[in-house]
């Protein structure tokens, strides 16, 4: 598998864990029971507040890996859209050497 095989196949993993529903139920349920957690604890003691540094952290964690994810996933669409520009580009330098060989009549 060579670099840009190995990116598709990242950025279509990731985009299947993304989609996946098992996943999302997960995700969402440990980010919300972190949020309910931070949302109880009181301002005023300090073991709270250092609870509530590390309930941020560990949703910070959660978003990081959503959008490490979502960075997989883009760089494949850019993987697909440079490949799409090659291609293009490809055919119409065939398409130009074709119509000067046919005007020229040399082969």
């Amino acid at each position: 598998m060579d670099k840009h095989e190995a990116i598709a196949a990242r950025a279509d993993e990731a985009q299947r864990i993304l989609n996946s529903l098992l996943f999302n139920d997960i995700f969402d349920g440990i980010r919300r029971r972190y949020v309910e957690e931070w949302a109880e604890l009181s301002t005023h003691k300090a073991e709270d507040l250092e609870l509530g540094r590390d309930i941020h952290r560990r949703v910070k964690c959660l978003d990081d890996v959503r959008a490490v994810l979502i960075s997989c996933i883009n760089a494949g669409k850019v993987l697909q859209k440079e490949q799409s520009m090659r291609e293009k580009a490809l055919a119409g330098t065939k398409n130009l050497m074709n119509r000067v060989y046919n005007a020229t009549g040399v082969r």
